[in-house]
């Protein structure tokens, strides 16, 4: 099997993630069910809509108003945006330039995340306080697939194909086939989509997957990922 295209998740992948970091910070706002909100999400129009960029961000903080319990009255937009972005905690030192090794040995590098305005925002401001903006923009990635930018996200199937649609069309040269793309994600619904649900996940539009922990350290990474490329009859080093 022939890997042409290794996609990657961003949070806890190559951007550090800490969910407790946002449901602490909510609580020093006032908020009493802060521990709910992401089983709430799960289930929520609202989030789900403002991850494929359907919402305005006004209308996202009405939404957290409305939703967490006791949430002081003067907290501004702006905190909220600063409070949805705390659970993201920085760039993994090391993954950024293994990703370039990647792209060098001929990979087709992509970032395939969800992430609503508010995340984009954050982790941009993340790259560039860790000097590493030219390296994400210019060195690391042929292509980045945001869910608030093409209208779709994980874990429904929708956005896989859609993103293999848009790397046939950027690489025909390549004759990518859903079989030749490796997606790595610390979501194991992303990979295999939710029980029950029948079409979720990137297994079940063909794309190879791997899972891993949250956050692991660059030479953790780079071990576990060569790994299942030699599993996938990849050779490369």
């Amino acid at each position: 099997m022939k890997i042409k295209v290794i996609a990657f998740d961003q949070g806890g992948i190559y951007i550090g993630v800490d969910y407790d970091a946002t449901i602490k910070a909510f609580e020093k706002l006032g908020a009493t069910n802060a521990g709910a909100l992401y089983t709430q999400a799960n289930q929520s129009d609202v989030i789900d809509q403002f991850e494929r960029g359907k919402v305005a961000p006004a209308l996202f903080c009405e939404y957290l108003r409305e939703t967490l319990k006791n949430l002081r009255a003067d907290v501004s937009d702006q905190q909220l945006y600063d409070v949805w972005n705390a659970m993201l905690t920085g760039v993994i030192p090391g993954v950024l330039e293994y990703i370039k090794e990647l792209r060098g040995q001929g990979y087709i590098t992509v970032v395939v995340s969800n992430a609503d305005i508010i995340h984009h925002r954050g982790v941009e401001q993340q790259l560039d306080e860790a000097g590493a903006r030219q390296l994400f923009d210019m060195e690391s990635f042929d292509a980045r697939y945001i869910s608030y930018q093409i209208g779709h996200n994980k874990p429904y199937a929708g956005i896989f194909r859609e993103v293999t649609k848009q790397l046939q069309q950027q690489f025909p040269q390549k004759n990518i086939q859903p079989e030749n793309i490796l997606f790595i994600d610390d979501s194991e619904k992303h990979l295999s989509g939710r029980k029950g649900r029948e079409d979720e996940g990137a297994a079940i539009v063909g794309w190879q997957t791997m899972h891993v922990s949250s956050n692991l350290p660059a030479d953790q990474f780079k071990k576990k990922l060569m790994e299942r490329l030699k599993i996938l009859g990849e050779q490369k080093e």
